[in-house]
């Protein structure tokens, strides 16, 4: 049965697939049925006729999920074996199986009536072949022209071929070897030549197949003298070659290029052409002859510099050997002067910051003489040879300064001579005047990153007709009656009168620690205290 599907949808296509599987046939001309199938958004439309092929369809359909169709009618298909059916995407499945069924069962209905018909009509069809070919075996070859080519045979008469061959004119038998049919081709018909391996080859007359290699790397066969055979490549298919000259010399690669092969090349005989470049690696003892530099032709001896003369640069990392000279001639462009002087030829020297030699000064002028400052000496150790010498000025000479020890502290005009003046100002200041019968303190606060130095302090003690006894005061590294005490005095006892104690001191406290004057006691009702004290913070 021929089935004309047309459309390009998804359905269209699948319709098709499984038209073929079966045994119908998928035309675009003379079909037997015609389906249009084509994807749309609408509702499941069928556009026919009413007809056994619609109603099929329609049935399969909605079995296959489809719950409700549009059919189409008035000037649409007018033909009971032609079909258009739209569909949206979720029904595409039941539409294509639907169809599928649809077209198959036409299928089987058309086979049952083609049998029907077929036993109706078979006997005497069958009768009338017998008669037509017992007809044909009783007399000539001649046969009517109704039977052309072939003629089934429906029994096997003795003696008498199966098939029989009409040639246009008269009916030939077919022969059989056994039963094998016996076939002559006459033309166009021969396959590839057969040519068996390290056969005898007859020039002009030995037909052979295309050329096939083969891998014959163990155990080498070999040819003889005018036979054929197929030639060596490699397991990748590469073609072993092995090149000769006109004369059949093979032409061999040279064996120092090892596995690696390369083909040697002479030009002994003949110039050789060469174009493009060309790149040598000459061997490493070869020279070189150079006549010219930057297109002058080479100076030599000793001279000044020229255009003939290359510029050499000495690299970074060279050195010399230990037992190698340089002769020195000249120091930019001047000859290189020798003895002592402040001539252009000589070589400006700079020492090393870690040389551990000697250095002698000879020059008198002192501004233009640069010594290097002894740093080797050690705590306690003796002056080194060469130490910096610091002294201070005393308004007409130069006077050593000298540090503190038990020697320097003597009272000996000599030893105090030449200490050098430091004086660190007060930068803070401290006092305290409490009222009467009170006892007099204040304290500097902390300094967080730093200690405190007291430089200069004051005490003062007055009293009125009841008089005051003796009273002392402190200098702490702490609180009020808690730190460590650094400095004190004593007042005696007074009576109608003031007494003050003041001087200048270097107290160092303890980092993160206040500092404190005070006095001890508070002394007799018409007693006064008071107390200052002044200093600087150090980091």
């Amino acid at each position: 049965m021929r089935i004309k599907v047309v459309g390009d949808c998804s359905a269209a296509k699948v319709l098709r697939g499984y038209l073929r599987k079966s045994d119908a046939v998928v035309v675009s001309t003379l079909p037997d049925y015609t389906v249009h199938l084509k994807e749309h958004d609408g509702p499941v439309t069928v556009d026919s006729i009413d007809s056994p092929l619609e109603r099929n369809a329609l049935n399969l359909m909605q079995e296959l999920g489809v719950d409700h169709f549009l059919l189409l009618r008035a000037g649409g298909i007018q033909a009971d074996n032609e079909i258009s059916i739209a569909y949206p995407a979720r029904f595409q499945r039941a539409v294509e199986l639907g169809l599928y069924r649809t077209l198959t069962h036409e299928k089987r209905d058309k086979r049952t009536r083609f049998t029907k018909n077929v036993k109706r009509y078979a006997a005497p069809v069958a009768i009338w072949l017998s008669l037509v070919l017992l007809s044909s075996l009783a007399h000539s070859d001649d046969l009517p022209r109704a039977f052309i080519r072939t003629y089934p045979i429906l029994f096997q008469p003795t003696n008498f071929p199966i098939i029989r061959f009409w040639d246009g004119s008269t009916v030939k038998n077919a022969s059989f070897t056994g039963t094998s049919l016996n076939i002559n081709c006459t033309g166009g018909c021969g396959g590839a030549a057969t040519f068996a391996d390290a056969s005898a080859f007859t020039f002009g007359t030995t037909s052979i197949s295309n050329t096939g290699f083969v891998v014959d790397d163990v155990g080498t066969n070999t040819v003889a003298e005018n036979s054929a055979g197929a030639p060596r490549m490699n397991t990748n298919r590469i073609l072993y070659i092995n090149p000769r000259n006109n004369a059949g010399t093979e032409i061999p690669f040279p064996a120092a290029l090892g596995a690696g092969g390369g083909l040697k090349i002479d030009g002994s005989g003949t110039a050789l052409p060469v174009s493009g470049t060309v790149s040598t690696t000459p061997p490493s003892n070869a020279s070189e002859n150079i006549t010219q530099f930057g297109g002058v032709n080479i100076s030599t001896g000793v001279g000044v510099s020229g255009t003939g003369i290359p510029r050499v640069t000495v690299s970074s990392d060279s050195s010399l050997a230990a037992n190698q000279s340089v002769n020195l001639n000249q120091v930019a462009g001047a000859g290189v002067a020798t003895g002592n002087g402040t001539a252009a030829g000589s070589v400006r020297v700079s020492v090393a910051s870690d040389s551990t030699g000697t250095i002698i000064a000879t020059q008198a002028t002192a501004a233009n003489l640069n010594a290097r400052t002894d740093t080797s000496g050690a705590t306690a150790a003796a002056v080194p040879a060469r130490a910096d010498y610091i002294a201070g000025n005393d308004g007409t000479n130069l006077i050593g300064a000298k540090t503190v020890s038990a020697a320097n502290l003597s009272l000996g005009a000599t030893n105090l001579t030449g200490v050098i003046l430091v004086d660190h100002p007060c930068e803070w200041f401290i006092n305290h005047v409490p009222a009467l019968a009170t006892v007099a303190t204040v304290s500097r606060a902390a300094n967080a990153s730093g200690r405190h130095v007291a430089k200069f302090y004051m005490a003062c003690y007055a009293a009125g007709g009841t008089g005051g006894p003796a009273n002392v005061f402190r200098i702490r590294d702490g609180a009020t009656g808690a730190g460590t005490v650094l400095w004190a005095g004593a007042l005696a006892a007074i009576n109608n009168s003031a007494a003050c104690i003041t001087g200048e001191i270097t107290l160092i406290g303890t980092i993160n620690t206040a500092m404190t004057i005070e006095f001890t006691i508070a002394g007799a009702a018409t007693t006064q205290e008071t107390v200052a004290l002044c200093g600087y913070d150090t980091n």
